[in-house]
C-alpha cells in the first residue's frame, strides 16, 4: 500500500520530472522559474525522494523550465529524432475507397504495434503542414477535451488521426496498465474500440521476432518512450513500479548495449507472467492480431518503406513514406548479435509471430536473423547496395 502511495506520488508529477535533464542549462541560468514550487509539486517530489536509491529520481528532481508547457529537453530529443527522419508529407483523400481488385473496403484504422514504425506512420498520416508544436501541447492539455481540440488544429490539409495522435488512445488501459495505442485491441473498452476502429480496416506493421526485439531494446537505450506525447522511459518505470529498470543492473545494460543481458533479463520476466511491462513492450505480435478489433491487414516490415506505401495507395491515401523514425543508439547491435540463450527464449516467447510470419509472408525458417539494411542505423556496418536485398542469415 505504501509503494503503491509512493508510486501514484510519482505519477502525479511525471510532467514535472521529466523536465529534469534541462537542469543544467536552469541552474546555470539562474532563471527564476527553476526555483518556483507549488505545494503540490513538493508533496510529490517528497513522495518520490523516498524512492531515490531504486528509481533515481534525484535526477529527475532539479530545477525545471518550460516553454510554451513543452520541455526543452523533450523538444531537443525530438529535434535529434527529426534529424535523422524526416518523412514526406502528404494527403489523404477520405471518399477514395480503391483495392487493386477494384473492391470498396472502407478505409484504415492504424493498430500501433510498439517498435514497429508506427511513429513515422502516425506522423505522417497527420498530413501536409501538420504543426508538430500543437501536438506537443496537446500531451500537456488539462482536459481531453483540450486535448482533443489541440490535435484537431494540429493536423495538416486532410490529416487523420492514427494511434497516439488521437488523444482518445492516450488513456492508460485498467486491462494492461499501458496506454492504450500500445494495447492490443482485444482489450479496449467497447466504446472506445468502436469509435477509434469502426468498420474501417485495422492493419498494422508485421515485424521479425529476433529484429524486433533487438530494436526494443534500443528503444529503451534511446530513453525516449514516446516521440510526441513527454514520455520517457523512467516515466513508464514510476508508473508500473518497475524501479529496477531505472537501477544500476539495467543502466549498465544501456550503458554497454548489453542487448543479451537486458533481453534475457526481460523476456524472463514476461514468462514469470510479467506481460505487459514496459507499456506493452513485450506483448507478443500476434495478440494484435486476436479479435475482436485486431489487425486485418498485416504490413511486412522486411519490405518497409515499399511495404507501408503499397498498403496506402491501394487504399487512396496520397501520402508516403520516405525515411523512417527510428532508433540510432547502439548501432552495431542487430539479431545477429543474439546468444543462442536468447534467441532460445524469443522463440519461446514469441512462437505464434513466427507463426503469422509463415503464414502471411512466407517467412518460415525460425531460425532466419534478418536486419534492414536499407534504414541507416539499422543493420550494423551493412550497407544497402541498390537493388539488393536485406540481410538474411539462417542459423
Amino acid at each position: 500500500m505504501i509503494l503503491a502511495t509512493r508510486m501514484a506520488a510519482v505519477a502525479a508529477c511525471v510532467l514535472s520530472l521529466v523536465l529534469a535533464l534541462t537542469s543544467a542549462a536552469c541552474a546555470g541560468a539562474g532563471d527564476a522559474s527553476c526555483e518556483a514550487e507549488t505545494v503540490t509539486a513538493d508533496a510529490a517530489a517528497d513522495a518520490a525522494d523516498e524512492e531515490a536509491s531504486l528509481l533515481q529520481v534525484q535526477l529527475l528532481q532539479r530545477e525545471r523550465r518550460v516553454s510554451r508547457g513543452v520541455p526543452r529537453q523533450f523538444m531537443e530529443s525530438v529535434a535529434m529524432v527529426e534529424e535523422r527522419a524526416e518523412v514526406t508529407d502528404g494527403e489523404v483523400d477520405a471518399e477514395t475507397k480503391v483495392d487493386v481488385k477494384g473492391e470498396a473496403k472502407g478505409l484504415l484504422s492504424f493498430m500501433h504495434i510498439p517498435c514497429n514504425f508506427g511513429h513515422t506512420i502516425e506522423k505522417l498520416a497527420l498530413g501536409q503542414g501538420a504543426d508538430f508544436q500543437l501536438v506537443y501541447e496537446s500531451s500537456v492539455a488539462k482536459t481531453q477535451v483540450e486535448a482533443e481540440t489541440l490535435m484537431q488544429r494540429a493536423k495538416g490539409t486532410q490529416g487523420v488521426l492514427w494511434g497516439e495522435m488521437d488523444p482518445s488512445t492516450r488513456v492508460v488501459s485498467n486491462a494492461t496498465g499501458c496506454n492504450m495505442y500500445y494495447t492490443p485491441g482485444k482489450y479496449w473498452p467497447p466504446h472506445l474500440a468502436r469509435s477509434y476502429f469502426g468498420q474501417r480496416t485495422i492493419f498494422g506493421v508485421l515485424r521479425d521476432p529476433y529484429d524486433k526485439a533487438v530494436n526494443e531494446f534500443r528503444r529503451q537505450v534511446q530513453k525516449v518512450e514516446s516521440v510526441y506525447n513527454l514520455q520517457y522511459r523512467w516515466n513508464i518505470s514510476a508508473r508500473e513500479g518497475h524501479p529496477e529498470r531505472e537501477g544500476l543492473r539495467y543502466q549498465t545494460y544501456y550503458d554497454t548495449c548489453d542487448v543479451n543481458g537486458y533481453l534475457k533479463e526481460e523476456l524472463l520476466k514476461y514468462k514469470a507472467g510479467d506481460h505487459f511491462r514496459g507499456n506493452c513492450a513485450l506483448v507478443p505480435q500476434a495478440d494484435y492480431f486476436d479479435p475482436p478489433w485486431g489487425i486485418a491487414l498485416p504490413v511486412d516490415n522486411r519490405l518497409i518503406q515499399k511495404s507501408i506505401n503499397t498498403v496506402l495507395e491501394d487504399y487512396g491515401y496520397s501520402y508516403r513514406v520516405g525515411n523512417t523514425i527510428h532508433n540510432w543508439l547502439c548501432p552495431n547491435v542487430t539479431a545477429f548479435t543474439l546468444t543462442d540463450e536468447v534467441k532460445g527464449l524469443i522463440q519461446e516467447v514469441y512462437a505464434r509471430d513466427f507463426d503469422l510470419l509463415c503464414s502471411y509472408f512466407g517467412y518460415c525458417n525460425r531460425n532466419e536473423l534478418v536486419c534492414m539494411e536499407a534504414i541507416p542505423e539499422m543493420c550494423g556496418n551493412r550497407t544497402l547496395a541498390a537493388g539488393q536485398a536485406p540481410a538474411v542469415a539462417a542459423v
